[in-house]
């Protein structure tokens, strides 16, 4: 990815980054080319300048940690679903495009909130709750995954207690418990 090169200049800079953080600035430089199909180690060669046309390149002396940190970036993308094996033989070969979820990524702010979103798997969440709030939380309503988690919380509430009846609700319900 001769961009990255040209994006992070810096090898310290680019060693710096923790996957998740390559991984966004990968993902976004793959959507600028339009090019369709990806091929991981394609993408790496040109880290290393591929031809002498393609420009700058990292040192060679750092060959074996750059390689680690850009798969690891790449491997988080796939498990993430946004790198998904292209179709047929291509795909079989190591080809990968963007998944529809990375498309729909406007800017690095909303892949930024998709990172957090995945910090709370669904699996933690209570099962009464677990999938309406969690699938907020995956498209940033982050207001509305805490609307529905509370009011969750206030129908429990009034279920354990036995209590009925109009305007208990919210702090006038947990106090009448």
């Amino acid at each position: 990815m001769r961009e990255l090169v040209n994006r992070i200049p810096d090898v310290e800079a680019f060693l710096a980054l923790a996957p998740e953080e390559l991984a966004a600035k990968m993902l976004f430089l793959l959507r600028e080319r339009n090019s369709g199909d990806h091929h991981r180690d394609s993408l790496e060669f040109e880290l290393w300048g591929g031809t002498a046309a393609l420009g700058p390149s990292y040192p060679r002396n750092r060959q074996i940690e750059v390689h680690l940190a850009f798969a690891e970036a790449w491997a988080w993308l796939e498990a993430q679903g946004l790198l998904v094996p292209a179709e047929g033989t291509n795909g079989t070969n190591g080809f990968r495009h963007l998944s529809r979820r990375a498309r729909q990524f406007a800017s690095e702010a909303d892949f930024a909130d998709y990172r957090i979103a995945r910090l709370i798997p669904m699996e933690v969440l209570n099962p009464r709750i677990a999938d309406p709030v969690w699938r907020a939380m995956m498209r940033g309503e982050y207001d509305v995954a805490v609307f529905l988690s509370m009011k969750a919380v206030e129908v429990a509430v009034r279920e354990a207690s036995g209590i009925g009846g109009d305007g208990l609700v919210g702090v006038k319900l947990i106090c009448a418990t």
